[in-house]
């Protein structure tokens, strides 16, 4: 999710939460030293919690006993989401046609999800420091410092809480899962823990977690269990992803991509959707078509990891990042009157493709659209309008776009050619100024 050096900054107030997290574990375990059987909402609390320093620099009371209203209500809509977007994307999709009780609860809960963090967001605005150095903002307030939109890192915010939290507290909760059914391996992890920090105020670092090559190798283990890349792929063997491990030397790199590659690396990605397709996978083969979604494209699952790098390696600069759907239909439809396009560029590119993945002979009339939009939100924090699919002949920004155009065809002819325009006002001149006037009016 974060580069090397931006996870630095935020090493300490990720550790703080943590620390925050195993109290809480300690009083959660029954007399059995069990956890409770909704010990993953509370893993979701963690890391909504984490999310929540990171993007906001606020404490949003996750880990406490009884959190605050605002945040006991966030964990619920952020839990409605995950619940409901299986159920609208697998599903016959009725909600395209009309609002099904399920479209309504995730309609509500991306509805609270967006207003609470629209709260928090206005909140970071008011304690913003203008004067302060990058690296003692928060995500949200870099953003606020550098494009003072709060729309923008509302809907920042909004994808950063949707794609982080439930990615990360899936693996973490499988990962804890598996040391717990294989105690040995646990203890070989608790050893190297406790050489790395002998002492109970031992404080943990980057540099610490670097030395950390077996915590490591039992995160990669656990997201590697297909047969025709690992042997004895059925058992936790974290030592298999260990440098010294002959095996290591063996794996093809494309066998283990939870984040994707090049390009097409994401910010995370669910490990549920991992499980699936392993049984996927396990049962029908390398290349899995998955058929009869009513009202989608069918899908295709990829298991062999000599296509998977054909893949990854061929696609362009700008791959295809489809959008679920009913996500789609939130932002452009329901709530269009709050998105607008934001970060609509690469969408509009999409949609003016040919069949052959081709852009239109007028492409270079898009791309002036495109940089006369963001001409017009930097030096004006306006929107002009110029991405809208649906631009009238006689609508402002078509009109801007095309004196522009007229303005620099005009430019070449005047400046190359005898300049006749400097002794009297020839056709050329006169319509080189009525551009140039429609500019400036």
């Amino acid at each position: 999710m974060l580069q090397p050096r931006s996870a630095k900054m935020y090493a300490q107030v990720i550790l703080e939460t943590a620390e925050k997290f195993v109290e809480r574990i300690g009083g959660l375990r029954n007399d059995a030293s069990e956890m409770p059987d909704n010990f993953l909402n509370e893993i979701h609390r963690w890391s909504l919690e984490s999310l929540a320093r990171i993007a906001l620099d606020i404490k949003m009371g996750c880990l406490e006993e009884h959190p605050p209203a605002d945040t006991q209500r966030l964990i619920d809509a952020i839990n409605t989401f995950f619940i409901n977007v299986p159920i609208l994307e697998l599903k016959i999709p009725f909600w395209r046609v009309f609002p099904t009780s399920t479209f309504n609860r995730y309609i509500e809960a991306l509805d609270s999800i967006r207003e609470i963090c629209l709260k928090y967001i206005n909140k970071s605005m008011d304690n913003l420091n203008l004067e302060a150095n990058d690296d003692q903002l928060s995500v949200m307030q870099k953003v606020l410092k550098r494009e003072n939109n709060v729309k923008l890192a509302s809907i920042l915010a909004l994808d950063l809480f949707l794609v982080g939290v439930d990615t990360t507290s899936n693996a973490v909760a499988s990962i804890l899962y598996q040391l717990s059914i294989n105690p040995k391996k646990q203890q070989l992890l608790h050893e190297e823990l406790d050489r790395i920090l002998p002492n109970a105020d031992s404080k943990l670092t980057i540099d610490k977690l670097d030395e950390m090559s077996y915590l490591k190798a039992c995160i990669k283990e656990t997201m590697s269990n297909q047969e025709e890349f690992f042997s004895e792929s059925d058992k936790f063997l974290p030592e298999r992803w260990l440098k010294e491990c002959q095996m290591t030397k063996t794996h093809h790199p494309f066998a283990c991509l939870p984040f994707g590659f090049g390009k097409r690396m994401c910010l995370g990605k669910r490990f549920a959707e991992l499980e699936i397709q392993t049984l996927l996978a396990t049962e029908y083969g390398k290349i899995v078509k998955l058929s009869g979604l009513v009202g989608r494209p069918d899908l295709l699952f990829v298991y062999d990891a000599d296509e998977i790098e054909k893949v990854y390696r061929r696609e362009g600069p700008t791959p295809f990042r489809p959008s679920m759907p009913c996500l789609v239909k939130y932002k452009s439809e329901v709530r269009k009157d709050f998105f607008g396009r934001e970060g609509g560029v690469v969408g509009v590119m999409t949609e003016m493709q040919d069949d052959n993945g081709e852009m239109p002979d007028d492409f270079d009339n898009e791309i002036h659209k495109w940089a006369l939009e963001c001409i017009g939100r930097v030096s004006l924090d306006v929107r002009l309008g110029c991405l809208d699919s649906n631009l009238s002949p006689d609508s402002e920004a078509l009109k801007i776009i095309e004196a522009a155009k007229y303005a620099l065809r005009n430019i070449a002819i005047l400046e190359l050619r005898f300049p006749f325009w400097r002794y009297l006002p020839t056709s050329l001149w006169t319509r080189y100024v009525k551009n140039m006037d429609y500019f400036v009016e």
